[in-house]
């Protein structure tokens, strides 16, 4: 009886850590993030064909690196105002003499740009799995310099533990996971 406790203990062990594993992200940072304190989120581009997937992901963000209360960050009225006066008509870009302006008025440290490559909420799978991609990339108002990074793809399954239990069904929910993981790699 006790072999057999040890055997379903290792088995659920290597079946939790396995599933936790996820897709596989990519993530650069510099020295440079630990010295952030107010940050700009310029509104995330959206080429994931689905509607509104570049504003929520664009608010998810501001909300989620207010909530570290590491970070400081920038009014989105604030933004979209500069970005209707300087005339900034890219989403998810910007030139080096905007962002150096956009630095200066606002007095951030850095920038947040971004990108949302796919937004799928499942409904059109059997089992309603939805799935994620975001990059995003953090930029130095002051040089355009690279200071963080990070490519993360995730699907509601990639928090299955066992028997479906964990598995996330919610885009939003989902979304919500994958910002919250993308803002603890900025060190």
């Amino acid at each position: 009886m006790r072999r057999l406790q040890t055997c379903l203990l290792s088995f659920l062990t290597l079946t939790l850590c396995a599933s936790c594993a996820g897709r596989p992200t990519e993530v650069a940072s510099t020295p440079a993030t630990a010295k952030i304190k107010k940050v700009a989120v310029l509104p995330f581009a959206n080429v994931s064909g689905k509607g509104d997937a570049g504003e929520i992901v664009t608010n998810l963000f501001i909300v989620e690196l207010f909530k570290t209360g590491r970070f400081q960050v920038e009014e989105a009225g604030n933004i979209s105002q500069f970005m209707i006066h300087e005339k900034v008509n890219v989403i998810g870009e910007m030139d080096m003499d905007k962002l150096q302006i956009l630095g200066a008025r606002f007095g951030v440290d850095a920038v947040l740009i971004g990108r949302v490559e796919e937004f799928d909420d499942g409904s059109n799978t059997a089992n309603a799995i939805p799935v994620l991609s975001v990059t995003a990339r953090m930029v130095d108002p002051l040089n355009g310099h690279i200071i963080w990074s990070a490519q993360y793809k995730r699907a509601g399954s990639d928090y299955t533990m066992i028997f479906e239990f964990g598995t996330v069904r919610s885009v939003s929910t989902l979304a919500k996971n994958l910002i919250k993981e993308m803002i603890a790699t900025i060190h």
